[in-house]
C-alpha cells in the first residue's frame, strides 16, 4: 500500500471518529471541523467526502454547531466542493445548504447558484430539490445575485423553468416554478425570456423560448383561477395564496407587457401559440372579474369591510386593472359589474394597503370614462366624487404620471357630461387647478391641468368659486404656453384648450394690452389651424 492510501487510510479512521462524536456536539468536535473541511479540497476518495459532509450535516443540527458552519472558511471548502459535484455526496450537500438557508436567511450563499443550477440541470433524481434551492436562495431580499451574474445566471435558469415544465408537476413544484418565474418577471422584466425569430431550443429536446411563454402563461392562469375558486367563500387568506397569487398576476402581467410593447415576439411567436396564450389570460381574467363582483356581494351583505379590505382582492384588482388597460377586447359587462367595487374602495379608508387606491385603478377607470355606458353608471355611483377629493388634496405632492391619469380620467367625465356639469361636483378642485396651471413645468400636465381647469371656468356656476385676479393669472398662463411651440403628445389637448378658452377670455375680462400681445405672439407660431384662428379672434374683439 502506498503513502498516500495510508494517509486517506488515517483520516477515513479520524473522520469515522470524529463522526461518531459529532452527535454530542462538543467543543472538541467543532475544533476539528477546519481540518476536515481541508480534506473536501483534495482529492479525497469520494465516500470520504460523503461522510464528512453527513457529519457536517450532523454537526449543523445544534445552534453552537451552526454557527461553527457558517463560517467563511467553511463555506468556501464548501463551495469548491460543490463546484465538483459527485452523486454519492450531492444529496447531502444540498441538504446541508437547505439547513443553511433556512436557519439563517441573512446568510448569503448567492456564490452556490450556479453550481447548484448546473448540477440540477443534470441530475433527474435530485432536479427538484436543487432547483428549489435555487429559488430559496434567488428570493431572498437582499440577494443581488441575480443582477450581479445575470449573464451566466440566466439562461441556467431559463433551462431549468424548461426542465421543470416538461416534468409532472406536483403543487409544492409548481409552486417553486411560480416563484421563480414571478421573481424573474418582478427583478428582471422581460430581458430573460427573448422571443427571437429563430426562436430555436437552447439545447436539444428542450422547449423553445415561445413554447416556455405559453406553457408557464397557462401554468399561472390556472392556479389564479384554482387560487380564487377556492377562496371564493373563504376571507381567511393563507401564507400561500398572499405569496402565490401575486407571483401568479406578475407573470401574467409580464407576458402581456411581452406581447404589447415588443413586435418582434407577435411576429415571431407561432399563432396557435399566441392564440393559446391570450386564451389562457382572458379566461384567467374572467374568473378574477367573477370572484371581485362576488367579494363586493359578500360585503354588501355582511356589511365588513374586512371582506374586500385584504391583500387578495387588491392584488385580484390591480391585476384586472392592469389586464384591461392593455387588453382590446375585455367584456362591457364584466366592467359595468365592477363599477360598485371600485366605488367602495375608492371612498373607504382600507388598511391593507400602503397606496390610494388610484395608484393601480387609473387605467380601468380610464377605460370605464370613455365608454358611454360605462361613464352613465359611474357618474350614477357619483365614483368621480372621491377621485376628486383625492386630486386637491394631494395635488401639490402628487406624481406626476399619476397626476396626469387622473386629470385624463376626469377630463373624460367633463367632456362627455358637460351639460351635467354643475351636479358633478368639482367645486373643491378649481382653486387647486388654478394653482397648477400656474407651477407645472410638465407639458403634458400643464396641457391637462389647463383644459379641466377652462372647462370648470367656462361654467357660469363654477367661475364664481374663484377670483377674478386668480383667473386671469390663470388664464394668461394657459395662453402663455398655448403661445410656443409645443410636442406632438400634447397637441390633440392644445387643440382642446383652443376651442375652449375663447368663451374663458370674455369671462375674466383680460385687458386689451395683454390680448393684444397674445395675439401677436399666437401669430408667430404660423399655424393654418382654426381652433387657433377662433383664439386670435376672440382676443382681437
Amino acid at each position: 500500500m502506498n503513502t498516500v492510501d495510508d494517509a486517506f487510510m488515517m483520516a477515513s479512521t479520524a473522520v469515522t471518529i470524529w463522526s461518531f462524536f459529532a452527535v454530542n456536539g462538543t467543543e472538541q468536535v467543532f475544533k476539528r471541523i477546519p481540518a476536515a473541511c481541508k480534506l473536501l479540497l483534495m482529492q479525497t476518495p469520494e465516500e470520504l467526502k460523503q461522510q464528512i459532509l453527513q457529519t457536517l450535516a450532523v454537526i449543523g443540527q445544534t445552534p453552537q454547531g451552526f454557527d461553527c458552519i457558517c463560517v467563511d472558511p467553511v463555506l468556501q471548502s464548501l463551495l469548491k466542493c460543490c463546484q465538483q459535484p459527485h452523486e454519492k455526496w450531492m444529496g447531502i450537500m444540498i441538504y446541508l445548504l437547505e439547513l443553511l438557508s433556512d436557519h439563517s436567511p441573512a446568510l448569503d450563499l448567492s456564490q452556490f447558484l450556479i453550481p447548484v443550477c448546473q448540477y440540477a440541470l443534470t441530475d433527474n433524481v435530485l432536479k427538484f430539490r436543487a432547483f428549489e434551492l435555487a429559488v430559496k436562495i434567488l428570493c431572498k431580499e437582499s440577494n443581488k445575485a441575480l443582477e450581479d451574474n445575470a449573464k451566466q445566471l440566466i439562461p441556467l435558469l431559463r433551462q431549468l423553468v424548461k426542465q421543470v415544465l416538461k416534468s409532472k408537476l406536483t403543487g409544492p413544484h409548481r409552486d417553486t416554478l411560480i416563484m421563480l418565474c414571478g421573481m424573474l418577471f418582478q427583478r428582471l422584466g422581460t430581458d430573460w425570456i427573448p422571443i427571437t425569430k429563430t426562436n430555436h431550443a437552447e439545447k436539444r429536446d428542450q422547449l423553445t423560448n415561445g413554447q416556455l411563454l405559453v406553457l408557464m402563461t397557462h401554468t399561472a392562469c390556472a392556479e389564479i383561477r384554482v387560487i380564487l375558486d377556492d377562496t371564493k367563500e373563504d376571507i381567511v387568506e393563507t401564507p400561500r395564496t398572499m405569496t402565490i397569487l401575486p407571483l401568479c398576476f406578475a407573470i401574467v402581467e409580464g407576458v402581456v407587457k411581452l406581447l404589447v410593447t415588443d413586435t418582434e415576439v407577435t411576429l415571431n411567436l407561432d399563432y396557435q401559440l399566441l392564440s393559446s396564450t391570450r386564451s389562457a389570460m382572458a379566461e384567467a381574467f374572467m374568473a378574477v372579474a367573477c370572484f371581485l363582483v362576488e367579494r363586493h356581494d359578500m360585503y354588501i351583505q355582511n356589511q365588513r369591510l374586512s371582506t374586500i379590505d385584504n391583500h387578495m382582492t387588491m392584488t385580484s384588482l390591480r391585476a384586472y386593472s392592469q389586464w384591461v388597460s392593455e387588453e382590446t377586447e375585455v367584456p362591457i359587462e364584466d366592467l359595468e359589474r365592477l363599477l360598485p367595487l371600485v366605488h367602495t374602495i375608492l371612498s373607504k379608508p382600507l388598511s391593507c394597503l400602503e397606496i390610494h387606491p388610484l395608484h393601480f385603478l387609473t387605467g380601468l377607470l380610464t377605460l370605464v370614462t370613455s365608454e358611454q355606458t360605462l361613464l352613465d353608471c359611474f357618474i350614477l355611483n357619483g365614483t368621480q366624487i372621491p377621485i376628486i377629493l383625492y386630486l386637491s388634496d394631494h395635488m401639490q405632492t402628487m406624481d406626476t404620471e399619476l397626476e396626469i391619469a387622473i386629470q385624463s380620467i376626469l377630463l373624460n367625465v367633463l367632456v362627455s357630461k358637460e351639460a351635467e356639469i354643475r351636479m358633478l361636483g368639482f367645486e373643491s378642485l378649481i382653486e387647486p387647478l388654478a394653482q397648477r396651471v400656474l407651477k407645472t413645468d410638465d407639458p403634458l400636465l400643464s396641457a391637462t391641468s389647463a383644459v379641466v381647469f377652462l372647462l370648470l371656468y367656462r361654467s357660469d356656476y363654477y367661475c364664481r368659486l374663484i377670483s377674478q385676479t386668480q383667473a386671469q393669472s390663470s388664464i394668461s398662463k394657459i395662453l402663455d404656453f398655448v403661445s410656443v411651440e409645443r410636442d406632438d403628445e400634447v397637441e390633440e389637448i392644445v387643440y382642446l384648450i383652443m376651442t375652449v378658452i375663447p368663451e374663458c377670455i370674455q369671462k375674466c375680462q383680460l385687458s386689451q394690452q395683454s390680448k393684444q400681445d397674445y395675439v401677436t405672439k399666437l401669430s408667430k407660431l404660423q399655424l393654418q389651424d382654426e381652433a387657433l384662428h377662433q383664439l386670435m379672434s376672440s382676443l382681437e374683439i
